[in-house]
C-alpha cells in the first residue's frame, strides 16, 4: 500500500507534461489604441533564440530579440523578451507548461511587439496583451509585407459587462506602422500640455 504514492507520482510526473494546455483563461481585451499607448516600446525585429528559465519555481521562456525598428521607445539592439511557461528538456523528466493566450516566439521569425517591463527580470519586457500584442510579419506576393495577430481560442473581456472571442487581426505592415504613427503623434499634444 506504501508503494501507491509514488506510483502515482511517477505515472502524473510522466503524464502531465503531455496534457493539453487549459483553454478557461479570460484576457483582458486591448484595442489598438490601447495596445499602443499601454506598451513602454513597440519594436519590429527577429527573434533569435529561446531558452528555458526558472523563476522562484515558475518556468518562463527567455527569448533573444533583434531589434530592427523603434516605432516607440529608445530600446538596445538587442532586448530580452519574457513570456510564462515554457519547455525544459533538461530534467530527468521533460516539462512543459502552456497556457492560453500566451503567443510562440520562433527563431528567425520576424515579428512587430507591443511591450511592457517584466519586473521579475532587470532590463527584460514582456509582450502587453498576450497573443494581442505580437503581429507576425509575413511577406504576401500581392499585398507585400503583412502583420498578422492571432488570438483565437482566447476569451477576451471586454470594457462591458461580456466576453468576446480573439480573432486573427491582419493588417498590411505599412498600415500598422501608420496607425501607430498617427495614435503616437496624437498622444504628444497631451503629454506635453500635462508638463506645462
Amino acid at each position: 500500500m506504501r508503494r501507491l504514492p509514488s506510483v502515482l507520482a511517477l505515472v502524473l510526473g510522466t503524464a502531465l507534461p503531455f496534457l493539453p494546455p487549459l483553454s478557461a483563461t479570460t484576457i483582458q481585451h486591448f484595442s489598438p489604441a490601447e495596445l499602443i499607448s499601454g506598451a513602454d516600446l513597440i519594436v519590429e525585429g527577429e527573434c533569435l533564440d529561446t531558452k528555458p528559465v526558472w523563476i522562484q519555481g515558475t518556468l518562463v521562456t527567455s527569448a533573444t530579440f533583434q531589434v530592427s525598428a523603434r516605432l516607440k521607445g529608445n530600446p538596445p539592439s538587442q532586448i530580452s523578451i519574457v513570456l510564462p511557461g515554457g519547455i525544459d528538456l533538461n530534467r530527468t523528466i521533460p516539462v512543459q507548461v502552456t497556457f492560453a493566450g500566451i503567443p510562440m516566439l520562433a527563431p528567425e521569425e520576424e515579428m512587430l511587439l507591443f511591450l511592457v517591463p517584466y519586473s521579475p527580470i532587470a532590463g527584460s519586457y514582456t509582450i502587453l496583451g498576450m497573443a494581442q500584442g505580437k503581429y507576425s510579419i509575413t511577406e504576401d506576393v500581392l499585398s507585400g509585407l503583412l502583420a498578422r495577430s492571432n488570438s483565437t481560442g482566447m476569451s477576451l473581456a471586454t470594457s462591458g459587462a461580456g466576453k468576446a472571442p480573439g480573432s486573427i487581426h491582419e493588417v498590411t505592415l505599412e498600415q500598422l506602422r501608420r496607425q501607430i504613427a498617427t495614435l503616437l503623434a496624437e498622444e504628444e499634444p497631451s503629454a506635453a500640455s500635462l508638463s506645462n
